[in-house]
Parts: C-alpha cells; structure tokens; sequence
C-alpha cells in the first residue's frame, strides 16, 4: 500500500486552522480567554458603548464577534485624582455593568427612551403598527 507524501503548504494551513491559542510574537504571545458570563457581559457592554452616550461617536465595529485576545486589569489611581477623577466607595461596584447600570446619568437616558418608545407605541393595541 503506497501512501502519498503530505504536501507542506497543506500541512502549514492546516497547522495554522488549529493555532497556538496566543495572539502572536508581535503581540508578546498574549493568550487566548476563556470567557465567563460575567465576562462576556462586561465585553458586550464595551461593544455596545455607543448606545449610552448619546453625545459621543464611536467608530462602527462588528458588535456580534468578542475579541479573542484581551487582558483585564484594575485601574489604580495616582494621589493627584483624589478630588478630581476618582469614583467614591459608594460609586464602585464588583463590574463594569454594574457601575454602568448604576449611573445617574444613563438611568435618566434609559428612563427618557423608554418612556419614547411607550409613547410613540402608546395608541397601536398591541399591533406592530397603526392602521392607516
């Protein structure tokens, strides 16, 4: 029985399918994360950061793929940020979501949205739109 030679491209593409779990070299061999679901929360708020901010414009991005190589970390303020760019104790929460779902500001701009939806939803009857 005579098996042919596996051709070296093939191989290299097919080495390449499987990958090594890290972001490369260039990227000091980050490794890939394991997403949890408080993680995937926190990213998808980060994608989707457009929509609380009304005033600010972030470039379009594909909100329906998470990033394969990231890293976490805790920002540690320096002495200088105590009275201006600090959140008190009372301000700090375990996540991201949970700091942003506490926010005045956004909880006024969600408040003020759904009471437009309601309105503008308010005369239909539960049909998806009005009849002419």
């Amino acid at each position: 029985l005579f098996v042919a030679p596996r051709k070296k491209p093939r191989l290299n593409r097919e080495a390449k399918k499987l990958g090594t779990g890290d972001a490369g070299k260039n990227w000091f061999n980050m490794p890939a994360v394991e997403y949890t679901p408080e993680l995937r929360r926190d990213m998808r708020l980060l994608k989707l950061r457009g929509t609380y901010d009304p005033k600010r414009f972030y470039k379009t991005e594909d909100t329906s793929k998470l990033p394969k190589h990231f890293q976490v970390g805790t920002v540690i303020e320096g002495a200088q940020d105590f009275y201006s760019a600090r959140l008190t104790k009372k301000e700090r929460k375990r996540t991201l979501t949970e700091e942003v779902a506490a926010d005045a500001d956004i909880k006024a701009l969600r408040k003020k949205r759904f009471a437009k939806i309601q309105f503008q939803h308010a005369n239909s009857m539960g049909r998806k739109f009005k009849r002419k």
